[in-house]
């Protein structure tokens, strides 16, 4: 008896999927409603003879108009590069405010807090998909993830004041598996007395993938 019960329910719920399944096949996209927004092509206004980069983060100020960018120095990583990442464009496109170089290898989110502190994440996201370290192996237990010459960088999440000075820094430079690191982190939520970090490895390091949430103190619980 049963087993006969859990054989009707299985084709029941198989029927259900592929009528789901076929419904969704049928059905045409709506484009026709209005749209009440549209494309401004060139709004941010970079300086004379720099381009755009890989851009990933974008945030409002608490102005409610202005916008904050991170963006990857006119390509896809700043590790070499002597431009500042972060860049505030006032309401009309123009650039008022830019700071960061030297700083942030690879940025990946950016968040504007109640008291317009600026916080910004260093994925270390590098090597075109697998960090670093490329999509190799992940590093072993305590260790960083792969680094180029020199001294440690990245897999930071950076707390800025509104005027660029650095306040904050969470997690050790370079990256690794213990409590004081974060591998490849990818955004950062702030909330009154708790800072809620989101840390996806992604494809290099699907293991080290976490929702990190992190008490005023900075404690992690």
């Amino acid at each position: 008896m049963q087993r006969s019960l859990t054989m009707i329910r299985a084709t029941l719920l198989s029927s259900l999927l592929a009528s789901g399944a076929a419904a969704q096949a049928n059905m045409a996209p709506i484009n026709s409603g209005p749209n009440p927004y549209k494309t401004i092509e060139g709004w941010a206004k970079m300086p004379e003879g720099r381009v755009w980069g890989s851009t990933s983060a974008v945030a409002i100020d608490r102005d409610g108009q202005s916008i904050w960018v991170a963006e990857r120095c006119g390509a896809n990583s700043c590790a070499t590069s002597t431009l500042d990442p972060i860049l505030k464009f006032d309401p009309t496109g123009k650039l008022v405010k830019s700071f960061g170089a030297g700083l942030i290898g690879a940025p990946h989110g950016i968040f504007v807090d109640r008291d317009n502190n600026v916080w910004a994440v260093d994925c270390a996201c590098l090597g075109g998909g697998g960090g670093r370290g490329g999509r190799g192996a992940a590093p072993a237990a305590g260790a960083a993830p792969a680094q180029p010459e020199g001294p440690p960088k990245g897999h930071q999440i950076y707390k800025f004041s509104p005027d660029g000075k650095l306040l904050m820094t969470l997690g050790k430079a370079g990256g690794g598996r213990d409590a004081e690191y974060f591998t490849q982190p990818n955004a950062v939520f702030v909330a009154p007395k708790l800072l809620i970090q989101a840390s996806i490895s992604g494809a290099a390091f699907p293991e080290l993938s976490h929702v990190y949430k992190i008490l005023g103190d900075c404690a992690l619980a």
